[in-house]
């Protein structure tokens, strides 16, 4: 490296000369590369912050529209099981009336009708449950409990809520299909509260850990900048 001199008949440099100035930029741009290995770390808690939540973020959506799902299934089912036991209930007291009036034969027969038509309703029930599973777990089923979740934001036209469906929907549908709906385990608002808070509350508060620190960090280094320069440009007086 040349380092240009005074007048050029190679006479010594003043330390407040040219090689006192290179010695600055010199320090300058060594404390510019030390403040960016020093933010390295900082940069890695902030984008593990980041994955938190949109992992959180993702799994929220994910129990929020399961949940949905399986409300929707397990209405149409209870409701299916309340006309079975219904018309079993309805046969039986009409049979009741009819052995009431002494005739048995005839009550035997109003009883054995209940039990059939109640039979034959459970397994026109099933099936009704089973369609409306196939439905649910359908592109348009699915959509159509994710706008009932999150029917605000949709209007609104919220992008990021849009790209996080895309992200969710096939892996739910996989998963509900894998496992169906009968055997899926019901999901507590105690599991989505606390998803919530982990959203509303703790990432924000590890955002403002992770930024407190870097600009710990970024005080740190200008300081260590300032000293190293003064020092270089003393020592360059020396040379």
């Amino acid at each position: 490296m040349c380092v240009p001199v005074d007048g050029g008949n190679g006479a010594s440099v003043d330390g407040n000369g040219m090689l006192g100035q290179g010695l600055e930029d010199l320090n300058e741009t060594r404390l510019e590369l030390v403040a960016e290995v020093m933010k390295a770390p900082n940069r890695r808690v902030d984008n593990a912050v980041t994955r938190l939540g949109d992992n959180a973020g993702l799994l929220e959506m994910h129990g929020r529209v399961m949940k949905q799902v399986l409300e929707q299934y397990r209405k149409v089912k209870f409701r299916g099981r309340m006309e079975v036991g219904g018309l079993v209930a309805t046969g039986f007291m009409a049979a009741g009336g009819v052995m009431a009036m002494g005739l048995p034969p005839v009550a035997a027969g109003v009883g054995g009708m209940s039990i059939v038509g109640g039979v034959g309703l459970g397994i026109m029930n099933g099936r009704k449950a089973e369609d409306e599973e196939i439905r649910l777990l359908s592109e348009e089923g699915l959509g159509e409990c994710f706008r009932r979740v999150y029917s605000r934001r949709v209007s609104e036209g919220d992008e990021e809520l849009a790209s996080c469906w895309e992200r969710v929907r096939g892996g739910l549908r996989d998963n509900l299909k894998a496992q169906g709906l009968d055997n899926v385990e019901g999901v507590g608002e105690g599991d989505l509260g606390r998803l919530t808070k982990i959203l509303e509350e703790k990432i924000p508060e590890l955002r403002r850990m992770a930024s407190t620190r870097m600009s710990s960090a970024a005080g740190s280094v200008e300081t260590s900048a300032e000293t190293s320069v003064e020092t270089s440009v003393v020592d360059g007086k020396d040379l």
